[in-house]
């Protein structure tokens, strides 16, 4: 939870989400709406209640469409939308807010789903618990809230176990105002309600019609919500060529009949509840948190007879659910490595003020071009070209495959400045570092330079012969020697 906060705060941009998602910003101008017109918030668009609110954070996205979520959320954000409306916090700042916020929501929901799954055989718990800390983990980077159903979910799940039917309906009225994809939880309920009515328990009628209500509150909202364009793309139904639709038709009957090999009937109706949910929504990955309620249910409707059998039945169905809804196995790291790389936009690439671009990059052929000052060329091309611990500058990066190693001079007379490629040697050569080759025009050279570069002169005296080293040697210290004058 630490690591999603602290990404979604410090991150670039402040969007407080990974991929640039906005849910978090639009729950937060819902919650602020409904203070202002109550209920009526789901009669509205969005565009309709940013033009007349005076919420001062602006929303700029999904204009046309109404609140799709259940009553819950909007009175979570509601402290949120207080804050960001009564303190002068800035737009930036209040969006990273948004993020951590709903990064804390999804983590509660997370532990409350890791401590059912405690009870499933030792070592297949631990490779459930990692599919759904990766769900959760991208679920909070990408700022959506929909695991924190999972919380009344699992304690409904307990609830059951324990034979407490009438609080398991109380979460399970919890669960529906959290999320819609809560659904999938209907058999449980009325197993819960069938039991409570047997047993006669003082005032079961009251948690019966509680959640009730809440079935039908929630049932209004998305019957609203749905009234105005919603979709980005159809529902699986609607594509039966998708390669997807077999397999959620496969995967759903394959987990029906894993539900009823073990003994639980009611898990079979909450498996084919999750399959016709995948059947009827779009591919979203966040849209998966269903898939983990089998994961999280054993022992609750009924005793599990092979709990082994069902745990890894359970984890390759989880698996193969999940393409469903385009959630891939892989996508976690690659949101990982987006953040760890932080691979910068075409504003961010450009070099900032009053800096040089970045050094060379290679090229194909694993060679650099790059332009040094004139600096270089005064020390005089022999010291240029020994080698390559002269000081350059570099301003100007171009990358080029080439096979000959020569350069190309840019306006020589005006600047003074010399092409250098930076060649790298071949494998196997023993080398220091880059070898700097740097070639000269012959008609671009000064005169200076040219009778600098012009063959030595022969001597017309005679040359002496080669002295051996000890000769050297003492006529070296006998010229440092001082020397005495005559008086």
């Amino acid at each position: 939870m630490l690591f999603c906060v602290a990404v979604l705060t410090l991150r670039p941009p402040a969007t407080g989400a990974l991929h640039n998602y906005t849910d978090h910003q639009r729950h937060a101008a819902y919650a602020y709406a409904l203070l202002e017109r109550g209920p009526a918030v789901y009669l509205a668009t969005t565009g309709e209640l940013v033009e007349h609110s005076a919420f001062r954070h602006p929303v700029h996205e999904w204009l046309r469409t109404r609140y799709l979520y259940p009553p819950g959320p909007l009175l979570l954000f509601v402290p949120l939308a207080l804050i960001g409306q009564e303190t002068p916090i800035s737009t930036g700042a209040f969006r990273r807010l948004c993020g951590a916020f709903v990064a804390v929501l999804v983590h509660i929901g997370l532990w409350f789903g890791l401590v059912r799954m405690l009870v499933l055989p030792r070592g297949w718990s631990v490779l459930a618990a990692v599919m759904i800390w990766a769900y959760c983990l991208r679920c909070a980077l990408c700022a959506q809230y929909e695991p924190l159903w999972f919380a009344p979910a699992a304690l409904l799940l307990g609830a059951l176990e324990g034979r407490r039917f009438d609080h398991a309906l109380g979460w399970l009225a919890l669960a529906w105002m959290t999320h819609y994809r809560a659904v999938v939880l209907l058999p449980l309920g009325i197993l819960a309600a069938v039991q409570l009515l047997r047993s006669r328990q003082p005032g079961h009628r009251r948690w019966i019609l509680l959640v009730a209500a809440a079935a039908g509150i929630g049932g209004v909202c998305f019957l609203l919500g749905v009234q105005a364009p919603i979709r980005t793309g159809q529902p699986l139904v609607m594509t039966p060529g998708d390669g997807r639709f077999p397999l959620a038709i496969g995967a759903t009957l394959t987990g029906i009949g894993l539900s009823i090999a073990v003994g639980d009937s009611v898990l079979a109706a909450v498996v084919g509840l999750i399959g016709l949910t995948g059947l009827a929504d779009v591919g979203h990955f966040w849209h998966a948190s269903a898939i983990f309620v089998p994961l999280m249910s054993r022992d609750a409707a009924a005793i599990w007879r092979r709990p082994t059998l069902a745990t890894v039945g359970f984890l390759i169905w989880a698996s193969a659910m999940r393409f469903v809804w385009i959630d891939r196995p892989l996508a976690l790291f690659r949101d990982l490595r987006e953040l760890a790389l932080h691979i910068p936009g075409p504003a961010s690439a450009m070099p900032s003020e009053g800096a040089h671009p970045a050094a060379a990059r290679e090229g194909p052929a694993g060679r650099t071009r790059m332009i040094v000052l004139p600096l270089t060329r005064l020390v005089g091309l022999k010291a240029a070209t020994a080698s390559s611990r002269v000081a350059t500058m570099p301003m100007f990066v171009r990358t080029r495959p080439s096979r000959a190693r020569r350069t190309i001079s840019l306006s020589w007379a005006r600047s003074g400045t010399t092409t250098k490629s930076t060649v790298r040697p071949s494998a196997g050569r023993a080398s220091v570092g880059p070898v700097m080759v740097t070639s000269v025009p012959p008609a671009r050279i000064r005169r200076a330079d040219r009778f600098a570069m012009s063959p030595p002169r022969t001597s017309k005296t005679r040359s002496t012969p080669p002295t051996s080293s000890r000769a050297s040697l003492s006529r070296s210290t006998n010229s440092c020697a001082p020397k005495s004058r005559a008086v």
